[in-house]
């Protein structure tokens, strides 16, 4: 993730020495400024779904202007329970993760890596997406799995579905089905 705005920069600061860990959590109406910033005219704290994610800072790169590279290693969901104090523009919260053991054991899921890329391949060129398929080819599991699901043009509502499947294995079929919407693989017409 390329962080430049002051808020989320902030955040990083405070939590790069530290437990460098951070969570990230869907508002219910995505602003149409994200990326660039709070528009003046939208809610500064919208309201936000009930289960994110928390993930640990994997790299860290800093930028000229104090901005930063950073990748993030999803780590476990949790369900939001009340929201903190604003602390130097970011939001805070409460969070409980004693729902999501699942997550733990689901670090050894098996994911059927080469149908995930085939499904994915068709879709690609169906929506007319550059995917570089041989570098996707060198990850795979669970990494490739959640990866995809956070990363392709799919909608806030699709994305937070994904998220908020029970294990790996639903995650894994619900996105084959996403995949599946919209269009008609040629293997198909033939029967």
């Amino acid at each position: 993730m390329h962080v430049f705005e002051e808020r989320y920069c902030n955040l990083i600061e405070d939590i790069i020495d530290d437990h460098r860990t951070l969570g990230m959590i869907q508002p219910k109406q995505p602003n149409p400024a994200d990326n660039h910033g709070i528009l003046e005219s939208q809610d500064a704290h919208p309201s936000l779904y009930g289960i994110g994610c928390a993930g640990v800072l994997d790299q860290v790169q800093q930028l000229p202007q104090g901005r930063y590279l950073v990748i993030l290693k999803g780590l476990r969901r949790f369900r939001l329970k009340d929201e903190l104090e604003v602390t130097r523009g970011y939001r805070k919260a409460l969070v409980d993760y004693r729902e999501f053991q699942i997550d733990l054991q689901d670090q050894e899921a098996e994911v059927e890596t080469e149908r995930l890329l085939a499904a994915l391949d068709a879709f690609g060129k169906s929506q007319g997406l550059e995917i570089n398929m041989e570098k996707l080819s060198e990850v795979s599991g669970l990494a490739l799995l959640n990866g995809l699901a956070m990363n392709l043009p799919f909608s806030p509502l699709e994305k937070q579905a994904l998220l908020e499947a029970p294990n790996a294995r639903e995650r894994y079929e619900m996105l084959l089905g996403l995949f599946g919407m919209g269009f008609v693989q040629e293997s198909d017409l033939a029967h």
